[in-house]
């Protein structure tokens, strides 16, 4: 009894610290930024009293890494075209987000309270959407401007309290994300009371998206949606336990392509980022030193022309990492996010998936997707990016189990065959 009421002190604190993040982005008091840090230190000091730690050296390997490029990049090389503070700041924000991610896997791996995770994070992203709806309401403005959403010239845009309209639109893409997959873990018995005030939130959610005329969020979440009913089709499971590769990959290349284009034309071409991210470039290119790159600064500095290059929003997560911490720090930094894709291709076609973990794998290629068009793949300053990195990297444990139990199944099959 004393167990499960001290899991739930963590549970609702967790909650409190996400509800936290994500009225900072709204209101912007510092007292409520700090309220990351107490959770932070709260973790760490459970992790080590129970001194029980899951070892899954992937996991320790990808947040390792990260580790490395925030202390490299922030503490030991910062280049001349940039102040101290301001990348000691970044990195700081950085350090808090890697152990807040890391020290919370830990904890829902040891106590097996992943669904009772999702539920909460889903509840608080979708509530703060619609907070920023009811609040902000715009009335038939979603309906009424809907056909300039995909016009080459200017949109209308409602960024509903936040900073910018980008922020509002990906913050209900996790909204989306999180009640799909919500909605699959929901006991039978629960269904039925706290199903309509998810549907409620997805139609809030896609009038927010709507509302904000944010493409990418858009491609984004109908690349969730086809993804998440072709991983599911019995025709491709059955293509993979037979073996079929060209069946499997070619409607995935075709996918990629269509997405690309749209991304290529809609988000680059058709807006401004293009020239914007030519202008980053050519700074990075001039001032720094290839290697070491500009400055590990947040990407605000872009937009705030930190440099005096005449730099602006700096729209992409690769551009930014190669920008910031240079060729080096693009290794460090991209390379486990190549082999975290890698390895989710190699479990999924091995068969070494369930169902959660299929969509949290869905999720990951999303987020890589969007990275192209925001700094969003690895991201302190959004709350919902605490929430699906943990995903992630849950994935890894839920896989590994999958693994041993697969072949304790074979065992026991060869046993009873030579027995």
């Amino acid at each position: 009894m004393l167990k499960n009421r001290s899991e739930n002190l963590v549970l609702i604190f967790y909650g409190i610290t996400m509800m936290a993040m994500l009225s900072f982005m709204y209101y912007t008091f510092p007292s409520l930024n700090y309220i990351r840090y107490s959770y932070v230190a709260l973790m760490i000091v459970l992790m080590f009293m129970r001194k029980k730690i899951y070892r899954n050296i992937r996991i320790n390997s990808i947040v390792f890494l990260f580790l490395i490029h925030t202390v490299l990049f922030g503490y030991v090389i910062i280049p001349a075209t940039v102040s101290n503070s301001v990348v000691h700041e970044n990195s700081k924000e950085f350090l808090i987000f890697w152990f807040f991610v890391f020290t919370t896997v830990q904890y829902i791996t040891n106590k097996n309270i992943e669904k009772k995770f999702l539920l909460i994070s889903q509840f608080c992203i979708s509530l703060f959407v619609n907070y920023c709806y009811i609040k902000n309401f715009n009335g038939l403005a979603p309906l009424r401007y809907i056909g300039s959403i995909f016009n080459v010239g200017n949109r209308v845009r409602f960024s509903f309290g936040l900073s910018a309209p980008n922020q509002m639109a990906y913050l209900s893409v996790a909204s989306i994300i999180m009640i799909l997959i919500v909605l699959k873990t929901l006991p039978q018995k629960r269904k039925n009371i706290y199903t309509l005030y998810l549907y409620l939130s997805l139609i809030i959610d896609i009038l927010v998206i709507l509302s904000t005329q944010t493409r990418g969020a858009i491609f984004s979440i109908v690349l969730y949606m086809i993804f998440d009913r072709m991983l599911y089709s019995q025709k491709l499971n059955k293509n993979i336990q037979r073996g079929r590769i060209k069946q499997i990959w070619i409607p995935i290349v075709v996918i990629a392509g269509i997405f690309s284009f749209l991304y290529l034309f809609y988000v680059l071409e058709a807006s401004s980022r293009s020239y914007l991210l030519s202008l980053s470039l050519e700074a990075y290119k001039k001032l720094a030193n290839p290697l070491f790159g500009l400055g590990y600064v947040n990407y605000w500095a872009f937009l705030n022309d930190a440099f005096y290059w005449g730099t602006s929003a700096l729209d992409c997560y690769y551009v930014y990492i190669i920008c910031t911490t240079g060729i080096i720090g693009a290794l460090l930094a991209l390379g486990p996010l190549i082999y975290m894709a890698i390895y989710y291709i190699k479990a999924y076609f091995s068969g070494y998936v369930d169902e959660m973990s299929r969509k949290y794998i869905i999720v990951y290629f999303v987020t890589l997707y969007i990275g192209f068009s925001e700094t969003t793949v690895v991201g302190p300053w959004l709350p919902y990016n605490y929430v699906f990195w943990v995903l992630f990297l849950l994935s890894f444990v839920k896989i590994e189990k999958c693994k041993t139990l697969m072949r304790k199944e074979k065992l026991i099959k060869l046993s009873r065959v030579h027995g």
